[in-house]
């Protein structure tokens, strides 16, 4: 069987590819322009772009404004089946939140129907960006009943499963959803997307001991920047 000829663009993105998964081009390096590109391999700018395209589609190479193309950083192995596993990940990796937005609502029933809550419940909702090497990779939200926090105040910018434990308040199950959604106007712009961009939603509903609810949680994330595992020995790094 002959093997498949790749097209001109094919080819230099898989020779750009191997350079950064070799550690050639490191994350975050700036790799050479379109100009010098289509110089280096003999080719023209437009064949060069495409290559260039087809490695953002992949999620190993990101465009900045006025700079040129970047070597991503590494994805993110989110294990699904931890409570606390994207958090700890995050500390790890250089994470931070920013956007952060705190207040007390009561559901309404909509909102309790989408989130299977109780209709009129109080609770207090936070909602947070996090951002990797300025970039907003993902967006959370949370909702805890406020008679669970016994007048304590949320902060948005800690590791928050950690940051309840200290407050005294730890979930012990969690049930897990995950599914393909798009991107509202608001989301859309919250993560440098276009509306109705795909994202991935990971959803969760957390309880306590006794087996009553504790809070519902929902990450709505950049799908070319995460990986996902039901491995709990699975702390590692990979690309795409």
């Amino acid at each position: 069987m002959k093997k498949k000829l790749l097209n001109l663009d094919e080819r230099i993105a898989h020779d750009i590819r191997m350079k950064i998964e070799s550690g050639i081009c490191s994350a975050g390096e700036l790799l050479p322009g379109e100009r010098e590109l289509s110089l280096l391999y003999g080719v023209q700018r437009g064949t060069v772009r495409s290559a260039l395209q087809r490695l953002v589609d992949e999620g190993l190479v990101t465009v900045k404004s006025r700079c040129g193309y970047l070597v991503c950083p590494p994805r993110y192995v989110i294990d699904v089946g931890k409570i606390m596993d994207f958090e700890d990940r995050a500390v790890e990796k250089d994470f931070a939140w920013d956007d952060v937005f705190i207040r007390e609502e009561r559901l309404t029933k909509e909102t309790a129907n989408k989130m299977q809550l109780n209709v009129g419940l109080y609770v207090l909702s936070l909602q947070r960006c996090g951002v990797v090497s300025e970039e907003r990779v993902c967006m959370e939200r949370w909702m805890i009943p406020k008679e669970r926090l016994d007048g304590k105040k949320l902060s948005g910018y800690e590791k928050m499963h950690a940051y309840l434990a200290v407050l005294g308040c730890r979930p012990v199950y969690m049930n897990q959803l995950m599914d393909i959604v798009y991107a509202t106007r608001e989301e859309a712009e919250l993560l440098q997307k276009k509306a109705l961009a795909p994202l991935i939603q990971l959803r969760g509903y957390a309880y306590d001991l006794s087996g009553a609810f504790f809070h519902y949680y929902e990450c709505l994330m950049k799908p070319e920047k995460f990986e996902f595992t039901a491995d709990d020995n699975v702390y590692k790094e990979v690309r795409g």
